[in-house]
């Protein structure tokens, strides 16, 4: 798969050279590499030219981008999809719990990527910007192209990708909070804690939605400000009201099968088009479940 991307050069770019303008426009250095050295991907008014050449108004550029392919294919399988939105650039995809987002060791097929494999003949192409744990159900975002990646992995760096959580924990009565608590990983398991000597900084904002006292657990509604490894799942287990069904952080609640965490909300700015989108999905029926 290629991404043909055409560009035309205004008054205010002209004396840039092609490396410098496309390092302005989010092209990433394996990108510039791969450019380098492949013939035919930069074309200048529609002959080839190196990054070093010198740009003039009025100068048309077309830039092709290729895809890697990977050494070792990823396995398609055949898993559905619940595709919330869809460009050439971007899939948003409503992910189920219970599948991983990338094969690992133990479990080579029964993952996102290996659906997107199936769906689209061609894994090699996509790039998950939101990584969600394996049982955290919600809204992924997973760009088409290197290109698209690039751009929006700078996006998640600068805190421009915005996300919002649904989770019942327990007991949880106030109103709002912002837990403010460093992260740390002690060890080589894949457990965390807040640690104020070693973590890093984590800060997770929470605001109640509804507290329901038989059965003493609480929906919340939870926008994490950085992005750490099951940061929400830590943060509510320090405050004393972890994720129901959390069998690593809150392994003697049993009211689910998987932790209660949802990522209903997402925001970001396209990368090619600039348009800001939004998108939400429904809390699924395992919680919705154990509300009722």
């Amino acid at each position: 798969m290629k991404k043909v991307l055409e560009f035309k050069i205004s008054e205010k770019d002209a004396g840039k050279t092609i490396e410098s303008y496309l390092k302005a426009n989010e092209f990433s250095g394996k990108i510039l590499a791969t450019l380098k050295r492949t013939d035919n991907t930069v074309l200048l008014n529609d002959e080839q030219a190196p990054l070093k050449t010198v740009l003039n108004e009025g100068d048309t550029l077309k830039v092709t981008i290729l895809e890697k392919r990977e050494e070792q294919r990823i396995i398609p399988t055949e898993i559905p999809l619940d595709i919330i939105y869809e460009d050439d650039d971007v899939v948003v995809i409503n992910k189920q719990a219970d599948l991983p987002v990338h094969p690992s060791r133990r479990n080579y097929e029964h993952t996102l990527a290996n659906a997107l494999a199936y769906h689209y003949k061609d894994a090699t192409s996509f790039h998950c910007i939101t990584r969600l744990d394996k049982d955290t159900s919600g809204l992924t975002l997973v760009a088409k192209n290197r290109y698209a990646a690039a751009i929006l992995s700078k996006q998640s760096r600068d805190k421009q990708i915005d996300k919002e959580y649904l989770a019942i924990v327990s007991g949880l009565t106030d109103k709002s909070r912002l837990i403010d608590a460093p992260i740390y990983r002690p060890t080589a398991s894949v457990k965390r804690c807040v640690d104020f000597e070693n973590g890093v900084e984590s800060q997770t904002a929470y605001e109640l939605v509804e507290y329901f006292p038989t059965k003493d657990i609480s929906l919340v509604r939870l926008h994490p400000l950085t992005g750490r490894t099951h940061q929400i799942r830590v943060h509510m287990q320090y405050i004393n009201h972890p994720l129901i069904g959390d069998t690593l952080y809150n392994p003697e609640n049993t009211l689910m099968n998987r932790q209660a965490l949802h990522a209903y909300k997402l925001r970001f700015t396209h990368p090619l088009t600039g348009t800001a989108l939004e998108f939400t999905a429904e809390m699924p029926e395992d919680m919705k479940e154990v509300l009722k």
